[in-house]
C-alpha cells in the first residue's frame, strides 16, 4: 500500500449546541474516508464522504444565507423555515445532518426516491443548491422542549408479552405456556412456528374438522397465528403424563418408517413436520385414525396409515408420548431495548448521529418515523441495510422507537477538521 494511505483525515463530532452557548460538549472523533480508501456504494449513506461535501461541513455565512434563500422558496411550504414540519407525517429537517439531507435530496431528483412533490421542487436544482440547502437545515437550533423521561422499557421487556394474552384463551385446553395436562388435548410446545401456522390454517380451511377451534382461529390474523406459533416454539416443552394406551415398546418398531418425517424419537428436524415426542397419547390415538378414516386429508399420512388397526395405533401413540420432547432451535425475537442500542449505532445515542451521512432521529416526527419504518420493513423504500433492521421489528417495536426518539431534544453538529495521524507501523 502506498505511503500517502498511511495518513488518514478525520474530524471532531460536538454535540450540544443550544440557546448561546454549549449547553453540552461531547467530541467524538469522525473518521472521513476518502474514496480512494473504499469502494463506492450503491447505498447513499455508505459513499466514501468526498471533497465538496466534506467543506459543506465548515460553512460560512454566505453559504447558510444562500441555502436559506433556496429553502424559503422550495422547502418551507412543507418544512418550514424553521425546519419543523407541520404535517406529522413529514420529517422535521432542522439539525439534520448536511451531507444525509444532500444526498437524499440528489435521490429524489433523480428519481431514486419517489415522491413527486420532492421530485417538482428539486429536479431543476443543480448539486450546489441542493448543498446549501442542506447546509441551512442543518445549521438550524431546535425549538426548546422538555427533557423526555425514560420510557419503562429502556431497560429490558418480555418481547412476548403482548401475545401472552392472545395465548391466554387457549390455555384451558393447553395449558398456559402450551403444555397441555388435559387428556386428549395436544401440547403445543417442540412445534416450529412454520407448523403451527400450517395447522391452523388448516382449521381455518376446514381440512381439519374440529368446530371449536375452526370458531377459535376464524378469527384470528395471519401475523397473530405467527406470533403464537413463535411463542409456543420458545416456551419449554414438557413430557406427556397421561396413561399409555399401549406398548410402547412395540410402538418403537411399528413406528420405524415414521422416521424420515418425525424423527427417530419422534423430534422432527424439518419446519414443516410436526414433533410428536411428548405429545398426548389420547390426541395421537385420535389423529391417527382421523387420517387412517379420511377425516382429516393428508395424502401421505393416509398412506402410512394404511393397514394399521387399532392395537397398531394405540403402540405407536404410547411410543411416541414416552419419548422426550426437545425445544425447536428458534430464535428468540430482540427487545425493544435491544433494537434500541442496535438502532444507535448508526444514529447515534438518543438519535444525535455523529455521522454527517446518517440521519439523526432525535425530534423526528412520531408518525413520520413510523411511516419510514414499515416503509424499509415493506421495501417500499429502498435501503438493504434498514430493510434487514425494520423488516423483524412488530408493530409494537416500530410505535415504542418512534416515540422514543420523537421524545428526544435534538442537538446540532459542528465539525473540527483534525490534522491528519501518521500511523505507527510498529504497532
Amino acid at each position: 500500500m502506498p505511503d500517502k494511505l498511511n495518513a488518514r483525515p478525520s474530524s471532531g463530532f460536538v454535540s450540544g449546541l443550544t440557546g448561546s452557548g454549549f449547553a453540552l460538549l461531547t467530541i467524538l472523533t469522525l473518521v472521513l474516508v476518502w474514496p480512494t480508501l473504499l469502494p463506492a456504494q450503491q447505498d447513499p449513506s455508505s459513499r466514501p464522504i468526498s471533497s465538496i461535501e466534506k467543506s459543506a461541513l465548515f460553512p460560512t455565512r454566505a453559504k447558510i444565507d444562500e441555502g436559506k434563500a433556496l429553502a424559503e422558496t422550495n422547502c418551507s411550504a412543507c418544512h418550514g423555515m424553521d425546519g419543523v414540519a407541520a404535517n406529522p407525517e413529514l420529517p422535521n429537517l432542522a439539525t439534520q445532518r448536511t451531507i444525509y439531507l444532500y444526498r437524499q435530496l440528489q435521490e429524489y431528483r433523480n428519481g431514486n426516491r419517489t415522491a413527486s412533490e420532492m421530485h417538482r421542487h428539486v429536479q431543476y436544482l443543480d448539486d450546489a443548491a441542493l448543498l446549501k440547502a442542506a447546509i441551512y437545515y442543518a445549521s438550524l437550533r431546535y425549538p426548546n422542549k422538555e427533557s423526555a423521561t425514560e420510557p419503562d422499557w429502556i431497560n429490558g421487556d418480555d418481547p412476548l408479552r403482548a401475545v401472552r394474552a392472545s395465548t391466554a384463551g387457549c390455555a384451558g385446553c393447553h395449558g398456559a405456556e402450551g403444555n397441555s395436562s388435559v387428556p386428549g388435548m395436544p401440547s403445543l410446545t417442540a412445534q416450529h412456528p412454520d407448523y403451527f401456522i400450517t395447522a391452523m390454517n388448516a382449521y381455518k380451511a376446514g381440512e381439519r374438522k374440529h368446530g371449536m377451534m375452526q370458531m377459535l382461529v376464524a378469527t384470528l390474523g395471519d401475523d397473530k397465528i405467527a406470533e403464537m406459533g413463535l411463542f409456543y416454539a420458545l416456551q419449554e416443552p414438557a413430557p406427556a403424563t397421561a396413561p399409555l394406551p399401549g406398548d410402547p415398546v412395540a410402538g418403537r418398531t411399528a413406528a420405524e418408517p415414521c422416521a424420515s418425517c418425525h424423527g427417530a424419537d419422534g423430534n422432527a428436524t424439518s419446519a414443516d413436520m410436526p414433533t410428536l415426542a411428548g405429545q398426548d397419547a389420547a390426541y395421537l390415538v385420535v389423529s391417527m385414525k382421523s387420517y387412517l378414516d379420511g377425516d382429516r386429508v393428508h395424502e401421505p399420512m393416509q398412506q402410512a396409515m394404511t393397514g394399521t388397526n387399532t392395537i397398531i395405533i394405540n403402540d405407536i401413540a404410547s411410543f411416541y408420548a414416552s419419548e422426550k420432547p426437545l425445544a425447536r432451535n428458534v430464535r428468540k425475537p430482540l427487545t425493544t431495548s435491544q433494537w434500541l442500542h442496535r438502532c444507535e449505532r448508526c444514529h447515534g445515542i438518543k438519535g444525535d448521529s455523529p455521522d454527517p451521512r446518517y440521519p439523526s432521529l432525535a425530534g423526528q416526527n412520531k408518525t413520520y418515523l413510523m411511516g419510514a419504518m414499515r416503509a424499509y420493513a415493506n421495501g417500499a423504500r429502498s435501503n438493504r441495510v434498514m430493510h434487514a433492521m425494520s423488516e423483524p421489528l412488530s408493530d409494537n417495536d416500530i410505535q415504542r422507537l418512534s416515540e422514543y426518539f420523537a421524545a428526544q431534544t435534538p442537538r446540532r453538529a459542528i465539525y473540527l477538521d483534525l490534522p491528519c495521524v501518521e500511523l505507527d507501523e510498529s504497532n
